[in-house]
């Protein structure tokens, strides 16, 4: 009879915990990696916003220049409100209420010839805290250039040219006997009360318009995307070339009308009310 061998196979894999036979899987050291890099980031946020509330400080500067050298105030501001009104006295007075968190906030106040430049910004990490407000009097003949990126702007009492604007705000004019006023928001109403002007295009693409007027003006540009649009002129009997739309709801003329006339009033709205009448004063 022939030997017999006899071969010794080597012991089958103990099955895992999930009842699966085969060798147990490598350990995911990816995910385990990433897990541990967001963590240290979320931890190092959390430490940076602590820190930025524990430095948070707010203080309060006011300059001043002399009036017969500003001519022009030019407001930019990217996190901050903006508010101008006519004053009484011989200079232009700047109160910049100022606020910081961990690092400091951008902000300057300087003639550039007979330019007044205000600009105020905040870095690009570790901004919370960061704003500036401005509140600036002036001889109520200058011209006005207001913007704010994340608040509102109001003017009150110019007779000089305006340019306000916002790009998440609200935006007012309050009286004044400004020849010219343009003022618009992205995200925000605009209004303009007790106004005399002669040229007056208010704009917002989500917000109502409403323009009040106290004389008749020339020309009237009154529109919105999304919001009513209201247009309210003297009841003084002049008559207006008017064009007064919406889309997508009501449009009411109170108004006399005369295509023919010499002022004009432009009244329109995409999804929201457009109303063009005229009040007793």
């Amino acid at each position: 009879m022939p030997p017999t061998s006899t071969m010794i196979l080597p012991p089958s894999p103990a099955p895992r915990a999930d009842g699966s036979g085969g060798p147990p899987r490598s350990r995911p050291w990816g995910w385990a990696v990433f897990g541990s890099v967001a963590a240290v980031v979320t931890l190092g946020f959390g430490v940076a916003q602590t820190v930025s509330v524990l430095a948070h400080d707010e203080t309060t500067t006011t300059t001043a220049f002399a009036a017969q050298d500003v001519k022009v105030v030019d407001v930019d501001v990217e996190n901050g409100r903006v508010r101008i009104v006519a004053g009484t006295g011989e200079s232009v007075r700047v109160t910049a209420r100022i606020s910081r968190g961990l690092v400091d906030t951008n902000h300057r106040e300087e003639l550039e010839g007979d330019r007044l430049v205000l600009r105020a910004g905040c870095p690009t990490v570790l901004s919370a805290f960061c704003s500036v407000d401005y509140t600036v009097e002036v001889p109520a003949n200058v011209t006005i250039v207001a913007h704010s990126d994340d608040s509102g702007v109001s003017v009150s009492g110019i007779d000089g040219p305006i340019a306000a604007s916002s790009e998440n705000g609200a935006v007012l004019i309050d009286g004044g006997r400004a020849p010219e006023v343009v003022a618009t928001s992205q995200n925000g109403d605009v209004e303009t009360v007790d106004l005399r002007a002669r040229s007056v295009a208010v704009h917002s693409e989500n917000g109502s318009v409403d323009v009040e007027l106290l004389a008749a003006p020339e020309d009237v540009r009154a529109r919105s995307v999304n919001g009513d649009v209201t247009v309210i002129v003297p009841d003084t009997g002049e008559a207006y070339a008017v064009d007064a739309e919406s889309q997508n709801a009501s449009r009411a003329v109170g108004v006399p009308t005369d295509p023919r006339s010499g002022r004009s009033i432009d009244a329109r709205s995409e999804n929201g009310d457009v109303t063009v009448a005229s009040r007793v004063r």
